[in-house]
């Protein structure tokens, strides 16, 4: 084990990880490693990584996987949940979903040894990671998409970080910050409408798929706010409206 002023590096096998069901991507109503394994495999591709380890022998060099510690002294993957995925079928299929089972490449036992354990940076705790992962995911090179940047934001406000905090932390404007989530507020509040069915959100409304951007960019159009009689709530950031809830 190294030790460095900030991370210890650790040699770790993939099964001994957890996936982090809290990834801003993952966006699950009831977040699970099933959930999140699905997940991988239908948007993120894991797939098509697993047949760059098989192709290459192992994984690239120079991509590491951080992982903290949790109070269950588990292993959570806080960068590389595609990888981590990619490797943990590698070694034991029974983790693919049963539809997905039959089209995941196999390994050769040559590639099962070259990932059997990996090199992976231990950091003290999610919070110590957030910096790191807001460089990479907010502004950086492996962006998230609009609704996982607003749950990121989101949670950290919920944990009572203030807009000040999370800028500092985070290097983005504290102006975008508010924005994001008052806007992930009102999404939501319209999204957990009883109006929709459970096929209109597995389809239309997939969180996965949705372009959450238009249907914010609503209420920034001129004179939108004074018909809905819409403000936020500067303590809370949540939506107030003049108007009687339901006609709101």
């Amino acid at each position: 084990m190294t030790t460095t002023h900030s991370y210890t590096v650790q040699t770790i096998s993939p099964l001994q990880l957890k996936l982090d069901i809290k990834n801003p991507r993952f966006l699950a109503t009831q977040p699970t490693q099933e959930n999140s394994i699905l997940y991988l495999l239908t948007y993120a591709k894991v797939r098509d990584l697993a047949l760059d380890i098989i192709r290459i022998g192992g994984l690239f060099p120079g991509e590491r996987i951080v992982v903290f510690k949790d109070s269950n002294d588990d292993y959570i993957v806080l960068e590389g949940n595609r990888r981590v995925c990619a490797c943990q079928i590698l070694l034991d299929r029974s983790r693919i979903p049963a539809p997905q089972a039959i089209s995941f490449p196999e390994a050769t036992d040559t590639v099962r040894d070259a990932i059997r354990n990996l090199n992976i940076d231990v950091i003290s705790s999610r919070e110590a990671a957030a910096a790191f992962l807001a460089s990479r995911h907010i502004g950086g090179v492996e962006r998230w998409d609009t609704l996982a940047k607003m749950k990121f934001f989101e949670e950290k406000f919920t944990a009572g970080q203030s807009i000040d905090q999370i800028s500092a932390l985070t290097n983005h404007p504290a102006g975008d910050i508010k924005n994001h989530i008052t806007q992930y507020y009102l999404f939501f509040e319209a999204y957990s409408l009883p109006c929709w069915t459970q096929t209109q959100k597995d389809n239309e409304l997939n969180l996965f798929k949705i372009e959450v951007d238009k249907f914010v960019r609503i209420f920034n159009t001129k004179g939108a706010k004074t018909s809905f009689k819409l403000t936020f709530d500067q303590t809370t950031l949540k939506s107030v409206s003049a108007l009687p809830r339901n006609i709101f």
